[in-house]
Parts: structure tokens; C-alpha cells; sequence
């Protein structure tokens, strides 16, 4: 015998219920020929609607850039973690990061909105992207100037020297080097493969298949627990 669909509760009904109504209402705007065509009225609200982000982004990078992390004394790290580790390259480098954590998911994303032919769900998974990457960054950057904790490299890193007891590489190494905490790796990867886990189960359950599979969803949150991992075990 075949079994039944599960109940949805009451709220996931409404949610469904007002996402239908949108979806009808967008058919019947592409339907009226005395309307504009939706996605020329998306693409015009999509340039404001976007500088929010943009503007979040840049004023986490101002603030990457300009402002030093806080000072922690190498003395609170005397009876603590070893801050003496080697300077070896990076398993998951910026560029690499960049491509896992924003660009595959960005595509995924532009490539399910295409097949769907749906320019109201791209216009709004793409301000939804841009924003979740731009507070990610500025989250991570505030928090990382307010811990100043010392990366496991620090005194290779800022080239330390005991006889002066300080630091002499360049200003950009000695504020890397103060920066360890959190880890924008880890933030990341965890806001774009959160965000596109998020995407796809909005597909899966939204309809004709309402309650789909949901196995992409969970496949996009092994993104950074793979990336943790080759942090933690593959130097």
C-alpha cells in the first residue's frame, strides 16, 4: 500500500499558501500584455535594491583595512597554545575559499532560477546572497578586531624578535598575524553553504514538489565541514 503524504502543519500551509499567491500573481503580470514585462521591472529594482549589500561589504573591507586588532600580550600565550608553529601554505587558500564558498554556490543558484525561468526567485536569492556574504564579512572582521588573538604562526608570521621583543615584519603581517580568531574560512563557508541549503529546500518544498528531495540541501552542508577538516588535519 502506498503511504500517505506527511500533514503539513497550519504555518507551513500559510507559507505555502501566500507562496502560491505570489507565484499566480508574477504568471499573471507575465500574462497581461498591458504590463511590463516582470523581469525588465526586476532588473531595474534589482541595481537599488542591491546597494544595501554592496555597501555592507565595503564598509567591512574599510574596516579590514584601516583599523588594527587589538594588542594581546605574547605573555597570555607564554602557559597557553604555542604560537611558534612553521609558516606552511595554505590548504584552502583565498581563492579557493572564494570559489567554494560564494561562486559554486552563486552558480547553482543562477542555474536553478534559469530552469525554472523564475526572475522573482533569482532577483531575491541574489540580494539574499549578496547581503548574507556582506554581514558575514563584516561580522567576522569586527570580531576579529576585537579578539586579537594570535594566530599558532604568530612569531614566524610577524617575523618576532626576541632581542627586541616585538614584532618586525610589515604592518599588514603583524595585523594578519593578530587575527586567528574567528575563522573566516569557517564563517564563509558556513553562510554560502547554509544559504544554498536553505535555497534548494525552498525548491524541494515549494510546488509541483512540494515535499521533494531534500538531498541536495543536506549535501551543501558537508561545504564546511569538508573545508574544516582539511584546515584542521590536511597541513
Amino acid at each position: 500500500t502506498a503511504m500517505a503524504a506527511p500533514r503539513m502543519s497550519p504555518l507551513e500551509e500559510e507559507r505555502y499558501q501566500s507562496l502560491d499567491e505570489v507565484i499566480a500573481s508574477e504568471h499573471a503580470s507575465n500574462a497581461d500584455p498591458s504590463r511590463s514585462p516582470a523581469t525588465c521591472s526586476s532588473l531595474v529594482a534589482l541595481i537599488p535594491s542591491s546597494l544595501p549589500g554592496f555597501l555592507v561589504l565595503a564598509a567591512a573591507l574599510m574596516l579590514d583595512a584601516h583599523v588594527a586588532p587589538h594588542t594581546t600580550d605574547i605573555a597570555n600565550y607564554q602557559d597557553g597554545p604555542t604560537i611558534s608553529a612553521p609558516l606552511v601554505p595554505q590548504t584552502v587558500d583565498v581563492n579557493l575559499l572564494l570559489v567554494l564558498a560564494w561562486v559554486a554556490p552563486g552558480t547553482i543558484i543562477f542555474f536553478c532560477c534559469i530552469i525554472k525561468q523564475d526572475f522573482l526567485l533569482f532577483h531575491t536569492s541574489l540580494i539574499g546572497f549578496l547581503e548574507t556574504g556582506a554581514y558575514t564579512q563584516l561580522t567576522t572582521t569586527v570580531l576579529k578586531k576585537l579578539a586579537g588573538a594570535l594566530r599558532p604562526n604568530f612569531k614566524n608570521l610577524c617575523q618576532w624578535s626576541a632581542s627586541l621583543n616585538r614584532c618586525t615584519a610589515s604592518d599588514y603581517l603583524i595585523a594578519n598575524a593578530r587575527q586567528s580568531f574567528p575563522s573566516g574560512h569557517s564563517s564563509n563557508m558556513a553562510a554560502g553553504m547554509c544559504f544554498l541549503a536553505l535555497f534548494l529546500h525552498l525548491l524541494a518544498c515549494s510546488p509541483p514538489s512540494r515535499g521533494g528531495n531534500r538531498g541536495g540541501a543536506v549535501c551543501s552542508l558537508t561545504g564546511p565541514i569538508s573545508v574544516g577538516f582539511m584546515r584542521a588535519f590536511c597541513t
